[in-house]
């Protein structure tokens, strides 16, 4: 049975770019073995786990059936770099996602689980789902989008005075534990920045970074 299922429309009704239904789940197995596309489904009917995506990389939410007790909902990346560069940039996030589980300080950064590389230079890594990040927790307020009617924070007042201290506090927070550790994130914007419970940001996406193994160390 797959570890992991990807729950993207079940309970929704449409089709798929390319004509067909929308299926119900995907599963881990079959992007290991390449039977299943992420682009098979992605599509406007599928906002409801499809949390974002960049140049080779889509993240979407995922159900983990091995965690003990009860499945777990986790954020899902899936990567494939498309030439040597981004092959080196995955490597180096890779390094830098290493470092942050030895250190172990997720206050202010995402927190990874796994990391699992598939064939043909692709890779697979798993997080802490947060559905939110600062450009669309700010629009929320600005736009009141109907997409994000289940925001926590839709009807309320967004920018407080504590609020937006609280924000700046996480990101000085945040990126002190980088530049402590020789990250250098190097791709800071509201895209990048999740907001998390109590508006506790948290820097994700480390895709353009880099990495001084030796710590920080001026270069």
């Amino acid at each position: 049975d797959a570890r992991y299922i990807l729950q993207c429309v079940e309970g929704r009704q449409g089709k798929s770019h390319q004509g067909g239904p929308l299926p119900p789940r995907i599963f881990f197995n079959d992007l290991v073995n390449g039977t299943q596309k992420f682009n098979t489904w992605k599509d406007k009917d599928t906002n409801n786990c499809h949390f974002g995506e960049g140049g080779f990389a889509i993240v979407v939410s995922v159900t983990n059936k091995s965690v003990k007790n009860e499945p777990r909902q986790e954020a899902m990346k899936y990567q494939r770099p498309n030439n040597k560069g981004d092959i080196d940039a995955v490597e180096t996030e890779i390094k830098i996602i290493q470092k942050l589980k030895e250190i172990n300080n997720w206050e202010n950064i995402v927190e990874f689980y796994d990391i699992f590389p598939l064939q043909e230079n692709r890779w697979i890594f798993t997080m802490l789902p947060i559905k939110y990040d600062l450009f669309k927790h700010l629009m929320s307020e600005g736009r009141r989008d109907p997409l994000l009617l289940d925001h926590p924070s839709y009807n309320k007042p967004i920018l407080t005075q504590l609020t937006r201290l609280k924000f700046i506090q996480s990101m000085i927070n945040g990126i002190h534990v980088l530049h402590q550790n020789g990250i250098f994130h190097q791709d800071i914007k509201s895209d990048n920045l999740l907001v998390g419970s109590d508006d506790v940001l948290k820097f994700t996406d480390s895709g353009l970074s880099s990495y001084n193994e030796e710590g920080n160390n001026r270069r």
